[in-house]
This record gives structure tokens, C-alpha cells and sequence, in this order.
């Protein structure tokens, strides 16, 4: 009935002759060897049953090789499908008995003749051509196809394909009749040439369209079937065995064998440590200085060497100060060559690790990803509602309610006019807004001035053209509540974009609401703005000022404007590192607290009061003083010589570390003090002896802790987390120069006190003497 091409339409896409009744099918012409073995080929890939077995020429057909063509290129409409391979083959079998079959008239039942004579578009010498046709297909045969291809898969959407393939029906209420009408109506699908409606009967009909069809997990001859991703009929079902009465770990061991063995290992273990106790219980010989074990030796060698450093610093207490001043001054002095990091990334991911470098690859090949800017807006108070709709008796959420959304789009309107003051090329101040920052996708170098509407904003009132006056006419709302049934279902329907170009993912722009329950259940609404991000932080200095403005705007506008029947939360892509800015300033009086805390502490725990009339003279003020000095001091070098060496860190590391050295150096003070204090003063050695005695006693022991210690955060420098690294890098220089400080500096400041001590001079006034009672 249709052979040849007769006319072009609006669109440049072919419409067919309508030939007579009678009219035979004609064989492929050979007269351009090359057209027709190419048509031949291809009719044979997408068409194989018009051939014959053995045959190298297709059977006579109703279509040439023109039609041929616009058919197998008319196929690229329905690539997403090909995923599954047997819902595509299905759906070419369609077309190829539609347009080539040699018994188009047992299935055709009309027509729309229009006559090309003086026509634009007209091809051919060809009294007339078909606008449109309708086509009786058996309904078992539409659903099978339908049901081969419904849960065929779109990655690049997180959805089905024929989510986007069936209008505003969606996957949800698509059926074989809307999708076969979407499919073949120009007036919904741009890409169809022709009008071609599909009229669905029952098998009792003859004179239908048919053909054989393969469900999705059975395949085509030479093909493959859909795999369990497109085709869940594919799936392999789980078949599990029942499980034994006995339980067995690795399939031999029963519990109760394992819980006789434990208890005899136990029992062993325990026999074993009553054998080791009772020797060790038995009567010793005397030990002489020759039989000492080598402990023993080394701990003597460690006490006579810091009973040497101990009497030296003693001996030497001034110098011995001034020298351990220069050398904080100077190393604390690389604190300004320290280099802060507050990007999350750099903080968190190492540069050598595998989605670091992933991550950086992709920035500077295709740049780096967009920046998100979000307000979370929950309804307080507001019931759902019901409405009947073409899709039928519907409940929404109240995150549809209208006086809500109202609210929620002039919130929207506001932030779009959000302004910012910057300079242009020449240095001149001027305003920018959103449209100057954010990210447009669709934007090109002919795209002319940038405006606000191409901007990705995820938002409902994308999907009325951001047009506030569109959605507000009362007597459309009903058509606004259709659209929003519609689609969240199909968002990438051409009627369903936003202005910028794309759709609005119902999962971004609806909060609260289940995929199950078709998104309608929404007790919420999200705005995000996109904003486009540079690899060059230089370049984002009117983006961060803009995302600045957002959040202080919409801090003023939750105090001040927002309506009693909403809550909102919100965040800009910079909040992260804010909130890591912010929380380092207030922790900043935390840490002066907890010194002047354990200032205090020290200097009243470090006294031995005994009369009210000796508080001052008993008293450690300055000693306390000059402990915790040194424990500043210890992590000032810390931090100026990782800053000479270049060592990146955190504000947090520089906040965790004081209290760390505190820690330690608050318990180094008190064994160093109160094991001079408890040990008996003898007269006859001097107070340099006297005091390296002290440090002879407990220098070991302080070492051992300090070494623990370093090592432990030596250890955990092996990780490649910066966070992690960088802050153990940091507490193993700082404890390690905490420890030389305080068998140096420290014990030069007890000397010092000792001795304003046995010459009865108060505590920080020194030249002040008492009458000891």
C-alpha cells in the first residue's frame, strides 16, 4: 500500500506513496549496485526474516531502498532500548512489518490521503501520499513487546528508559497503548515522521499485526537475551538448602569441638603460669654486683647520665635558659612559613591515593565538578490532600500544597536576585548576580549575554518555566497538578524541562517522598543552585562571595521572613570549610582556658602550704609559670619546624596538639617536682647535686613514657590520610622537643626555685625574705 517516498514533511523527514489496491510487492532495484547492496545489508541486520534460506536477495517487499534506509535510520530512536537486545529486536520487527511487509493491507484499516500536486516537499511524480495511518495490532502481541522492553534500563538517569519514551505517563502509568501513541505521534515524539496510530484488538480479530516476539530473557536467532539488569525474568533464582541442625565453622568443626579444645589451651595456659610463679617464689641466692642482670646495668647507666644533665643544667641554670630561648624563638619563628589547609579534600584524601588521582584526572581533563548550594524546606503543619486526576484518584503530600510552594518559589525569586560587588576586567566595580556563577550546561560561545534562566536550578518551578505568575493563575492549578503527577514520573519529557535546558530530578527537587509512592508523597521541597566550579581557586573569588551572600541572606531570612508553616536547612558548597573555619576560631578560647585551668592547678598542687603567712613563700607560681610556658613552647617548635620543612596542616591539628603536650607535660612537671619535694634534702651535696640526683631518679622513667609516646605517633605517620599524617607528625616533634625542654629548661626553673626556697625569699618576689617559723 506504501511504496515509495512522495513528500517531505515540515520536519525534512519522508512521508510514503499510497499506492492502488493490486499494486504487487516488488523486489529491492538493482539498477546503483552500491544502494542496493547496501539496503540489502542492512535489511538483512535489522529484517532477516524477508530472506529466504540460501537467498542472497530479499523476498518482493512493499518498500524500496529509500524507505529502507529511513527506516534502519529511523532505528537510532530506539538505541537506548538496545541494552536488551530482544526487547530491540522486537521493537525493529514492528517497523520492518509496518513499512516493508508485502501484506500491508491485511493490517492497515486507514489512511489520510493528501494530494502533493504544487506542494512544498513534493518528490515525486506521485498523484498522492499518507499523513497518517492507522494500524489494527493484537493486543497480546503490543503487551508482549511492551513487557519485553518495560524494565529496560537508563544509567546516565537511574531509571528505566521508558521513564523518558512514553510522555508524561512515565514508567509508572505506561501502557502497550500510550507507549505504541508516544512512539508514533509527532506531535509528542519530534523524531517520527509520520502519524501512525496503533489500534489494540483481541485475538478474535483477523487482519492484525503479528508476528512472533521472544520475551526479554529468551533471545532472537543470532542474538543474546536482555541480562537481569533490563530483564528481571533473567534473574537466576536463589535456591537455598536447609540448613543442617548442626552448626560446623569452615564445614568440619563443631562448637561443642571447639569449646573442649578452647578450655584445655586455657587450662594449659593457666597450668603453665602457676609453674612460672611458683619458681620465681623459690629462695634466691644473694645477689653479688657481678651476677646483675642487664637491666639493671642499663637502668644504673641511664640514671648516672641524667644525674650528669640534671647537675649541668643546675650548675648552668642561666645560661642554659637563655640558650633554650634562642632556640624556641628561633624555631617558632617558622610559624609563618606554616601553610594551612581547609579544603576538605586535601584534608581527607592523600594526593598518591587511587580517587585522588581519579579525581584529579577528571578535573583537569573535563573540569571539576559543579558546585552545590541547598535549602532543605520541610512544611509544618499542612495536611496531605486528595485530588482526581487523569491518572486517577491521587494523594498528595503536603509538600504539593500551594500556599507552601507560593512561599517556597518567592524564597527562590529572592536568591536569584542575590548580588554581589566585584570588579570587571578594567578594575571597575560593578554587580553580578547568580547568572554570572552558576552553572550552564547548555551554554555555548554564541549563547550571547548570560541570563538567570540558564542557570541549573533544581526546582518545581522549573517545570512552569520559573514563572511564579504561570503556577499562581487559580484556574490552571489543576493543570500544575497534573503536570506535577506527570512529570516526576518522566522528567525528561520536552514538556517537563526545566529552562536551563535539562529536567528537574524529582529526587533532588522533592524531599520526604518514596520512589514507591511515585514521589507524590513529598512532605518537602529542595532548592539547589549549581554553581560552576574552577580548577584555579583564584577564579572562585565571586563564587565564594556569592555563596557568602546566600548563606548570610538566608540566615537573616530564617529569623526575620520565614513563614510559621515551614522549616528550612541549608548549605553552600563552602559550608564545609566554614564550619572547619568557624570551629577552629571557637575552640580558640577553649584552649586558653584549659592553660590557665592547669596553670592554676599546678601552682596550688605544686605548694606545700602550711600556714596562711607562708602562702606565697610555699607557693610554685612561677615554676607553674614556666611549666606551662614550656609546654607552649614545645608546640610552637613543633609547629615552626614543620613550617620550615613545609609540612601542610589543619587548624584542627593545631587545636588537638596544645592539649596533647599539656597532657604530657603537666605529668612530667609533677614527677620531676614532687620527686625533688619528697626526697630528703641532703646538706652536705650542693643544690646542683641535689637537683641531678632528682632528675637521675625519674629521667628514665620520663624517657621511656616520651619514647612510647613518639613512637606511637611515629607509627602512625605511615598514613597516608594528610589529616592522619600531619597530625602525627606534628605530636612527634612536639612531644619529643616537650621532653628536651623540660630535662633543660624545666630543671633549670626548679634549680632556680630551690634555691629562692632555702634562701626564704617569696615566690615571685624575690627580694622580699621571711622568717621561717
Amino acid at each position: 500500500m506504501f511504496l515509495h517516498q512522495c513528500h517531505l514533511n515540515e520536519k525534512g523527514l519522508p512521508e510514503n506513496c499510497i499506492q492502488d489496491i493490486g499494486v504487487e510487492p516488488e523486489p529491492l532495484d538493482k539498477t546503483n549496485l552500491t544502494r542496493y547492496e547496501l539496503a540489502r545489508d542492512q535489511l538483512r541486520e535489522e529484517c532477516s526474516f524477508y530472506f529466504n534460506e540460501g537467498e542472497e536477495d530479499p523476498i518482493p517487499l512493499c518498500c524500496d531502498i529509500d524507505q529502507i534506509f529511513a527506516m534502519t535510520e529511523g532505528f537510532k530512536n530506539i538505541i537506548p532500548f538496545t541494552r536488551c537486545p530482544t526487547c530491540a529486536a522486537n521493537l525493529k520487527s514492528v517497523y520492518c512489518q509496518f513499512s516493508c511487509s508485502p501484506n500491508q493491507s491485511e493490517f492497515v484499516t486507514d489512511y489520510t490521503r493528501e494530494n502533493p500536486w504544487f506542494q512544498e516537499g513534493y518528490i515525486n511524480n506521485h498523484p498522492s501520499y499518507a499523513s497518517s495511518v492507522t494500524v489494527n495490532i493484537y493486543a497480546s502481541y503490543a503487551e508482549k513487546i511492551f513487557n519485553s522492553c518495560k524494565d529496560v534500563s537508563l544509567p546516565s538517569t537511574g531509571g528505566s528508559v521508558l521513564a523518558s519514551a512514553c510522555g508524561d505517563y512515565g514508567a509508572t502509568w505506561c501502557t502497550p497503548e500510550r507507549w505504541f501513541k508516544y512512539m508514533n505521534d509527532p506531535d509528542e515524539n519530534p523524531f517520527t515522521p509520520f502519524l501512525v496510530t496503533y489500534t489494540q484488538v483481541n485475538d478474535s480479530v483477523s487482519g492484525a499485526l503479528n508476528f512472533k516476539i521472544f520475551d526479554c530473557n529468551e533471545s532472537w536467532p543470532n542474538s543474546s537475551a536482555c541480562t537481569c539488569v533490563d530483564c528481571p525474568s533473567s534473574c537466576s533464582a536463589f535456591h537455598y538448602n536447609t540448613l543442617d541442625d548442626e552448626f560446623l565453622l569452615s564445614g568440619c568443626i563443631s562448637v561443642l569441638s571447639l569449646l573442649i579444645a578452647g578450655g584445655l589451651i586455657t587450662l594449659a595456659f593457666l597450668t603453665a603460669i602457676v609453674v612460672v610463679v611458683i619458681r620465681f617464689r623459690r629462695p634466691r641466692s644473694p645477689v653479688t654486683p657481678d651476677s646483675k642482670r642487664n637491666g639493671d646495668k642499663v637502668h644504673e647507666a641511664l640514671e648516672d647520665i641524667f644525674r650528669s644533665i640534671g647537675k649541668t643544667m643546675a650548675e648552668e641554670r642561666i645560661k642554659v635558659l637563655i640558650m633554650c630561648l634562642l632556640v624556641i624563638i628561633c624555631l617558632s619563628s617558622g610559624v609563618v612559613l606554616m601553610q594551612l589547609t581547609t579544603d576538605p579534600i586535601q584534608i581527607w584524601a592523600a594526593p598518591n591515593s587511587q580517587s585522588r588521582l581519579e579525581k584529579d584526572y577528571f578535573d583537569q581533563n573535563f573540569g571539576p565538578f559543579y558546585r552545590t548550594n541547598q535549602i532543605f524546606i520541610k512544611t509544618v503543619g499542612i495536611e496531605s490532600f486528595n485530588f482526581s486526576s487523569a491518572y486517577g484518584n491521587v494523594t498528595f503530600g503536603p509538600g504539593f500544597n500551594k500556599t507552601f510552594l507560593l512561599a517556597v518559589f518567592e524564597l527562590q525569586k529572592k536568591i536569584e536576585n542575590i548580588t554581589i560587588q566585584s570588579t570587571d576586567e578594567h578594575g571597575r566595580l560593578i554587580s553580578k548576580g547568580l547568572e554570572s556563577i552558576c552553572y550552564a550546561p547548555m551554554r555555548t560561545v554564541f549563547s550571547g549575554e548570560r541570563t538567570i534562566n540558564e542557570c541549573t536550578v533544581m526546582s518545581l518551578l522549573g517545570l512552569f518555566n520559573n514563572d511564579i505568575e504561570t503556577f499562581n493563575k487559580t484556574a490552571m492549578y489543576e493543570d500544575n497538578l497534573e503536570k506535577l503527577i506527570s512529570c516526576p514520573q518522566s522528567p525528561y519529557s520536552t514538556n517537563c524541562l526545566a529552562p536551563y535546558g535539562g529536567p528537574v530530578m524529582p529526587g533532588l527537587a522533592l524531599g520526604g517522598a518514596s520512589k514507591d509512592n511515585n514521589y507524590l508523597d513529598a512532605v518537602g521541597v529542595t532548592l539547589t543552585f549549581l554553581a560552576e566550579n574552577k580548577l584555579d581557586t583564584d577564579e572562585l573569588a565571586d563564587t565564594l562571595a556569592w555563596e557568602a551572600e546566600f548563606i548570610k541572606f538566608l540566615e537573616k531570612w530564617d529569623d526575620e521572613e520565614r513563614p510559621e508553616f515551614m522549616d528550612i536547612a541549608y548549605s553552600a558548597e563552602r559550608s564545609i570549610q566554614d564550619g572547619i573555619d568557624d570551629l577552629s576560631e571557637s575552640e580558640a578560647s577553649t584552649v586558653v582556658i584549659s592553660y590557665v585551668v592547669m596553670f592554676v592547678y599546678i601552682a596550688i598542687a605544686l605548694g606545700r602550704f602550711t600556714n596562711a603567712r607562708e602562702i606565697l613563700f610555699e607557693s610554685k607560681i612561677l615554676l607553674a609559670v614556666g611549666g606551662i610556658i614550656i609546654v607552649m613552647s614545645s608546640v610552637s617548635c613543633s609547629l615552626g619546624v614543620c613550617g620550615y620543612a613545609g609540612i601542610s596542616t589543619t587548624l584542627l591539628t593545631i587545636e588537638v596538639i596544645p592539649f596533647l603536650v599539656l597532657a604530657v607535660g603537666v605529668d612530667n612537671i609533677f614527677i620531676i617536682v614532687q620527686a625533688h619535694q619528697r626526697k630528703e634534702r641532703n646538706k652536705s651535696v650542693t643544690l646542683a647535686d641535689d637537683v641531678g640526683d632528682t632528675l637521675g631518679r625519674v629521667g628514665p622513667s620520663m624517657m621511656l613514657t616520651s619514647c612510647s609516646e613518639i613512637c606511637c605517633f611515629a607509627i602512625a605517620t605511615l598514613s597516608s590520610m594528610p589529616a592522619v599524617h600531619t597530625f602525627a607528625v606534628y605530636a612527634t616533634v612536639a612531644v619529643l622537643f616537650n621532653f628536651f625542654l623540660q630535662i633543660t629548661a624545666f630543671v633549670a626553673l626548679l634549680s632556680l626555685d630551690q634555691e629562692r626556697y632555702e634562701s626564704n625569699r617569696l615566690d615571685m618576689l624575690f627580694c622580699v625574705k621571711i622568717e621561717k617559723t
